[in-house]
């Protein structure tokens, strides 16, 4: 749709637009929430390897 449209904010005015919802919720994370995540996915990433360096020592 963005590729017809142009923008993010086309396309979700034209999809509010289509749907007949006077008000639109959209799912987006936060900056912070999406830093957590990274955290946290990083977090096991150094995790995992350092039990590997433990089981393979």
């Amino acid at each position: 749709m963005i590729d017809e449209i142009g923008s993010i904010k086309e396309a979700k005015e034209l999809t509010k637009k289509l749907s007949g919802v006077k008000e639109a919720r959209w799912k987006e994370k936060s900056k912070f929430e999406q830093y957590l995540e990274n955290f946290a996915e990083n977090s096991a990433k150094v995790f995992v390897n350092q039990i590997k360096g433990w089981v393979i020592n």
